[in-house]
């Protein structure tokens, strides 16, 4: 048997009531009873979806907003950190300079403290 004679003979056993079946089984219930009902369906879908639609292009909005406002504060707080480390690398540099004056300085106070100290005691020990 091919599958066309399964179904005339399915067809012939059920006309004849020899296949059993619920007894509900020929209770259809219509989805749609007011032919408009299928077009309030779809209108409130329609509405429905436009709303989704236009709040999925407000997100995307902000979304590309935050990009943006990400991206600028990215290149500001950049700047700023290179500036700061540029004034960090001078104040550096300067407290470097002072160190350096400072040691001078002190060995040029040590050295005049050792010539003063040298020449008193020359005046000292000449005159005795």
């Amino acid at each position: 048997m091919n599958d066309k004679d399964w179904v005339e003979k399915f067809k012939m056993l059920f006309n004849e009531d020899l296949i059993p079946v619920d007894e509900d089984f020929y209770d259809e219930e219509l989805c749609f009873r007011d032919p408009n009902d299928l077009n309030k369906i779809f209108s409130v879908l329609e509405e429905q979806n436009l709303y989704l639609i236009l709040q999925s292009q407000e997100l995307e909005f902000t979304k590309e907003q935050m990009h943006q406002l990400e991206r600028q504060l990215r290149t500001d707080l950049g700047r700023e950190v290179e500036m700061h480390k540029k004034n960090r690398d001078e104040v550096m540099g300067r407290i470097q300079e002072s160190k350096n004056s400072l040691a001078d300085l002190k060995k040029k106070s040590s050295l005049i403290t050792v010539q003063a100290s040298s020449s008193a005691s020359d005046k000292n020990g000449g005159a005795d």
